[in-house]
């Protein structure tokens, strides 16, 4: 991701209301954001970037296809 979208992302913010869902590419999957994301009580709908993570699919709280899943990030 360059430093400019995520400053462009930041800026949204003033934006966001609670409830919302932030829907991003797998640029956007990464735990900073989605702990920001969470203090506005904005849910975060993005691919996980795999070369960042490893994904254990067992810990899944539902399987929805082949190599997708619904996780939930607490």
């Amino acid at each position: 991701m360059d430093v400019a979208e995520l400053r462009l992302l930041m800026t949204l913010g003033a934006h966001l209301c609670a409830g919302d869902i932030l829907v991003a590419d797998r640029a956007y999957g990464h735990y900073v954001l989605f702990h920001w994301l969470n203090g506005l009580q904005v849910d975060l709908l993005a691919r996980l970037n795999v070369r960042n993570r490893r994904v254990d699919f067992r810990t899944a709280r539902q399987r929805l296809g082949p190599k997708d899943a619904l996780f939930v990030w607490r």
